[in-house]
């Protein structure tokens, strides 16, 4: 029998200040919020507000005759870029085509049709260069480019930055983020700290409101504490706290926060669940449900918090306890594609009814993140091409059935998943067999 769904807390009706850790704080400056705010190509990590990542309109129908459009070769690491419109921006370590060019760190911008780069800025902590480096988020605005840098040591408040969009002048700096922390939503910019959740001004960089949770705004990873990015649909921010540890491997105690965004008042916190595994990095959701994985199940709510279904998405392995489990997730519309982690790779693939939790089809030659362009989901296979190098070969997947509609073999490893806007799908590679470049930022069509 499967466990029992957990039940609401309404802490609305009670008051925020009715359970400790859970409240909202008065705004110092206010936002205005959209709800409605317009989503354009891939500019957010997991694609838009509700971390569904999928777009609407299809990237290389298929694979077998997709082309490369342009390149670009860089000699240092890559962070995953991200594309709004016009600009497609990627940051990391060491910009340009030459061990010596370009800063130690930064962000450049790109057009996603030609690759013609647009502008370069340069990222330093200006109290001691040595301290500060460019953090894994990044996000595009209406009118501004969005990242974290880190600084160390860790007692040193974190910094998130904001850039204009046109001309990579820097606009202003708001103090207090975690590494990961960086989300949009509702017109507003989310920055998640150790405990809260700030909504900050996005011209400004004012804090509007901070929001406090159950617990610690963390997932366990790899004996690592980071945040879990929260979802955002319309009004409604939805948040995964963890209780303390008193050792990175004890199992992680979480619950889900539904908080209402333009007041700050958390409506709905879940009973607290336990999960022994890595927790995955993001909740998920739609205009009607929150999905958040719990070991080998997804638990499926309303946005009201009421619990919809709780179903088991694999068998235990008997040779190895915990094993597999949820571990990344993608809407495609009324289906749930779901990667599971299964030990050894690669790992499986999932499909899963969104509305009932049936599953409907199943890979198990398939892994990384699931990405979704209208009815084609893109996942990946690694394969040895000669010794102690490997290559990426991308599968088109038809989301209804599973079945492989195309690949496409590139010249090293793919980095990280693909972003796809407007009809094309854009990948970082590396270990590249045909140049001495580190990796390599291109698109296909």
């Amino acid at each position: 029998m499967p466990p029992a769904l957990p039940r609401r807390s309404f802490l609305g009706l009670l008051g925020a200040s009715a359970l400790a850790g859970c409240s909202a704080l008065g705004p110092s400056t206010t936002c205005s919020y959209d709800p409605d705010a317009p989503i354009d190509g891939w500019p957010l990590p997991g694609r838009d507000p509700q971390n569904t990542y999928a777009v609407p309109d299809e990237g290389p129908p298929t694979l077998d005759d997709a082309s490369i459009a342009w390149s670009v070769d860089w000699h240092r690491e890559l962070r995953p870029p991200v594309v709004s419109g016009d600009t497609l921006v990627v940051s990391g370590l060491q910009l340009g085509s030459g061990e010596s060019s370009g800063p130690p760190s930064g962000i450049s911008a790109f057009d996603p049709a030609t690759g013609e780069r647009r502008w370069g800025t340069d990222v330093v902590y200006e109290d001691d260069p040595d301290l500060g480096r460019l953090g894994r988020a990044i996000a595009i605005g209406r009118d501004r480019v969005y990242t974290v840098q880190t600084v160390h040591p860790s007692d040193t408040p974190n910094r998130l930055l904001a850039f204009d969009r046109s001309t990579g002048e820097r606009d202003w700096v708001h103090e207090g983020i975690r590494d990961e922390g960086l989300h949009l939503g509702a017109g507003v910019v989310l920055a998640s700290t150790d405990r809260a959740v700030t909504v900050v001004d996005p011209t400004t960089g004012e804090t509007c409101r901070t929001i406090h949770v159950q617990g610690f705004v963390d997932r366990l990873l790899e004996d690592r504490e980071l945040p879990v990015r929260p979802a955002v649909a319309r009004d409604r921010l939805f948040v995964c706290s963890a209780a303390p540890r008193a050792t990175p491997h004890e199992p992680g105690h979480y619950w889900l926060s539904g908080v209402d965004l333009p007041s700050g008042q958390v409506r709905w916190t879940s009973d607290r669940f336990t999960v022994a595994e890595d927790f995955p990095e993001a909740v998920v959701a739609d205009r009607e449900r929150v999905y958040l994985p719990v070991g080998r199940r997804i638990q499926a709510f309303d946005h009201d918090g009421e619990p919809l279904w709780n179903e088991p998405v694999a068998s235990p392995n008997p040779d190895r306890d915990g094993w597999p489990y949820v571990w990344k997730l993608a809407l495609a519309g009324s289906r749930l594609i779901v990667e599971l982690a299964t030990y050894e790779a690669p790992n499986e693939y999932v499909a899963i009814d969104a509305e009932r939790g049936e599953v409907q089809w199943q890979r198990h030659d398939l892994w990384r993140q699931p990405v979704v362009a209208g009815d084609v989901v893109y996942a990946r296979r690694d394969v040895e091409v000669e010794a102690d190098r490997r290559a990426t070969v991308l599968h088109a997947l038809d989301v209804a059935s599973g079945e492989t509609l195309g690949t496409h073999q590139f010249a090293g490893r793919l980095r990280y998943q693909p972003r796809i806007a407007d009809g094309r799908l854009f990948a970082i590679v590396d270990e590249l067999v045909d140049s001495g470049a580190s990796m390599r930022l291109l698109a296909m069509e």
